[in-house]
């Protein structure tokens, strides 16, 4: 069930869309973006417990159209001005910690009030491997993000506490990592955001990594546009 007033709220879908939502005597309108949407805004009214609406998105691509019912919020996250990021992989080694302090130096830089963790869902079959993984210091080195000593730690694993705790969580590679979160945090996996970056074995740290910096950037992007 909806509840309580949209005014002033912000969600993001699970698609990764970014409404920021106002509403005025049932009549419910929001701003939508994200990383790919160059304006996009929706339109709806609240009927009980659902919203009728229609929204138009614009992409480089094209106009696209539509609509329907939503009838509850499970779809939707709410993420608000400030918050903690959750950043998921398999081994908590690699590319979770790699997005984790990239992010707080991006987010840092653009004044948000926004922090970032970094969890593993099989943490325990890498931390005989060492604390960080070198391709995720030297990358991080290369930007000029600052590695403090607490940051190296050994590989934590994802708990209940952990994505409860969380505004936002997101996993790094969907087809690896959903078949986990469904194993081991199956009452979570509505929770999660899926990106798709492979693991070292798959694809290169010179093309991964770069990959998440630019999904990182564009977060960092929609997380700092105002609220309406």
């Amino acid at each position: 069930m909806i509840t309580g007033s949209l005014d002033g709220r912000r969600f993001r879908s699970d698609r990764g869309v970014v409404a920021d939502v106002r509403e005025h005597d049932g009549v419910v309108w929001a701003d939508l973006h994200s990383g790919d949407v160059l304006h996009g805004h929706a339109t709806g009214i609240r009927r009980g417990d659902h919203i009728e609406y229609g929204y138009v998105l614009t992409r480089a691509g094209g106009v696209s159209t539509g609509g329907g019912v939503l009838r509850g919020d499970a779809s939707l996250h709410e993420i608000g001005l400030a918050g903690t990021v959750l950043f998921v992989c398999t081994g908590n080694f690699y590319r979770s910690r790699f997005a984790e302090l990239l992010f707080e130096s991006r987010a840092d830089a653009a004044g948000l009030d926004w922090r970032a963790e970094s969890r593993g869902l099989r943490a325990w079959a890498h931390g005989a491997r060492g604390r960080m993984s070198p391709h995720t210091f030297e990358a991080l080195q290369a930007r000029g993000v600052r590695v403090p000593h607490r940051a190296m730690r050994s590989p934590h694993l994802a708990t209940p506490t952990d994505l409860e705790a969380a505004s936002l969580v997101i996993a790094l590679h969907e087809q690896e990592h959903r078949p986990l979160v469904e194993q081991y945090l199956d009452c979570f996996v509505d929770r999660f955001v899926f990106w798709s970056v492979p693991d070292v074995d798959e694809v290169d740290p010179a093309a991964a990594l770069p990959e998440i910096e630019r999904r990182v950037d564009a977060l960092v992007a929609e997380l700092a546009v105002p609220l309406l």
